[in-house]
């Protein structure tokens, strides 16, 4: 059991090479929690302490959340999300969220090649005015370890296409501008609800982004902007500038090229963390403690 953790452990720290031992053996505690291998679990909680963490800490580490530490615990989190997938972190959501844009994108085409009638209206107010942002989020909140935000966007999915569905249309359709919302929804319950899924959504990528910056770089900087374009290109669409049509073809390259990017840690500089320095040189590469084997 303690060589297969062992090995499990250093696949999912194979990168780990910049990273300072008290990051190291963190990761190497959190693979053993996973494994339930109580030696490498008391082997690891000894290196652990040595690296400067304190008992209370690696009792949360070996729990799945490490307090005060936001930086360190959204990595954890993912380790446990790869090590408990085996080696893969389940990307449904973000899945889910490009499709339904792909699916908003597909009405969109439809309604300005064939005339908007109520069901591309539908459809297009599903994907992309209900369901594109929220679930960006929840993606962004599993990213860190939120596994209620799984069985959130399951329960606001259900409710969306329902209000898509049913909710009664104010006025006929037709042409091939793009409908307002305004002028065909009522504010309850379809827009209000349209409101706070992308404001919560938006609002958890931008959060997730800020605290994961430096694991995944370039993934949210590409999520980032996808939102930003989406957004800009409703913006404009809203104002009769006819730029909604480019602008979701270039978000859902953005937001694709986010989903698909690794996680690049890169080793902190020593000016960084100095609340770390003062706690006990968490990520300097004289804190002691080396790798305990098997």
């Amino acid at each position: 059991m303690a060589r297969a953790h062992n090995a499990r452990a250093e696949d999912v720290s194979a990168q780990s090479k910049p990273w300072r031992n008290a990051t190291r053996q963190a990761i190497h505690l959190t693979v053993a929690a996973v494994d339930d291998c109580g030696y490498c679990q008391a082997a690891y909680t000894g290196a652990t302490r040595a690296a400067s963490f304190e008992v209370d800490e690696t009792v949360q580490i070996r729990r799945g959340r490490l307090e005060d530490d936001p930086e360190l615990n959204a990595l954890l989190a993912l380790v446990r999300q790869i090590a408990d997938n085996l080696g893969y972190v389940d990307e449904s959501e973000w899945s889910a969220a490009l499709a339904a844009y792909a699916v908003a994108a597909g009405a969109l085409a439809w309604g300005t090649a064939a005339g908007w009638s109520e069901t591309p209206f539908r459809v297009y107010y599903l994907g992309g005015a209900l369901l594109t942002a929220a679930l960006i989020g929840a993606g962004s909140l599993l990213l860190v370890g939120r596994l209620w935000a799984t069985p959130v966007a399951l329960v606001y999915t259900g409710l969306a296409i329902g209000v898509a569905v049913a909710v009664p249309l104010q006025t006929g359709l037709s042409g091939v501008e793009i409908p307002a919302a305004q002028d065909v929804l009522d504010f309850w319950p379809a827009r209000i609800l349209a409101i706070l899924g992308n404001s919560l959504g938006t609002l958890a990528v931008v959060g997730v982004a800020l605290v994961t910056f430096r694991s995944r770089p370039l993934g949210n900087a590409f999520i980032l902007a996808g939102m930003a374009v989406a957004g800009i290109g409703s913006g404009l669409a809203g104002m009769g500038v006819g730029a909604l049509a480019p602008a979701v073809a270039v978000a859902a390259v953005l937001l694709y090229a986010g989903f698909v990017a690794p996680s690049t840690l890169s080793a902190p500089r020593p000016d960084e963390h100095g609340e770390h320095r003062e706690r006990g040189g968490r990520f300097d590469d004289g804190a002691g403690g080396a790798p305990v084997g098997d």
